[in-house]
């Protein structure tokens, strides 16, 4: 889907920004016919790092360096039943706590969540850690809210995009299931990224969303 390559495709640019810039500079030296050879070199170039970068990016879940077959095994003995849970804000709420406890129906329960830094891509570029700093905020606020319930929870502050934090997060922890939450208002955005279908067809295991109220 377009999602997929979305990211990828946003360095298309910045590689066509490069050759123009390259171009204007040989029509000013005037390099003649050597300066359109070197032209063409480089839109070759640029076409083939191109290529390599979309092809690089995984399509399904099995093309995912998921967790070894060893650490999926450990998992299977322990018993427990594993969620990765990708927020777009803090998780507080009891109904959402008590959600994700009833998955476990009886069994121990382990969580990793996941925060987006969902900040713009310019203020990737620029520096600006706002996003990061929201999400450590939205983090935090979602372990104390599992711990509090006796959750065994861990997190980490994932990619702007939901499915590449989601596709981090499974390569280190082999999940029963993935839960998007996302909260009234905010949602809209992921939605109309297709996050949702993206991921269930993306991975081997339940997908779930869910809405979380304000806690």
């Amino acid at each position: 889907m377009a999602h997929e390559n979305r990211t990828e495709l946003a360095a298309i640019p910045i590689v066509l920004a490069l050759l123009g810039v390259l171009f204007a500079i040989m029509l000013l030296a005037e390099l003649g016919i050597w300066g359109w050879v070197a032209f063409a070199v480089a839109c070759v170039v640029a076409l083939v790092v191109v290529a390599t970068i979309l092809a690089r990016r995984p399509t399904h879940a099995s093309e995912l360096d998921a967790p070894s077959a060893a650490a999926r095994r450990a998992a299977e003995r322990d018993g427990a039943y594993r969620v990765v849970v990708v927020c777009d804000a803090g998780c507080t709420s009891p109904a959402f706590v008590d959600g994700i406890l009833s998955r476990a129906a009886g069994r121990r329960l382990d969580v990793l969540v996941v925060a987006p830094a969902l900040g713009s891509r310019l203020s990737q570029w620029t520096g600006d850690d706002t996003a990061r700093h929201d999400a450590d905020e939205h983090l935090s606020a979602t372990l104390q809210a599992l711990e509090a319930a006796g959750v065994s929870a861990r997190g980490e502050v994932g990619a702007r995009d939901p499915i590449r934090a989601a596709d981090d997060a499974l390569r280190e922890f082999p999940a029963d299931e993935v839960v998007f939450a996302t909260h009234p208002g905010s949602d809209a955005n992921w939605l109309e990224q297709d996050v949702i279908e993206v991921a269930r067809t993306r991975y081997d295991v339940p997908v779930t969303h869910v809405v979380v109220d304000a806690g």
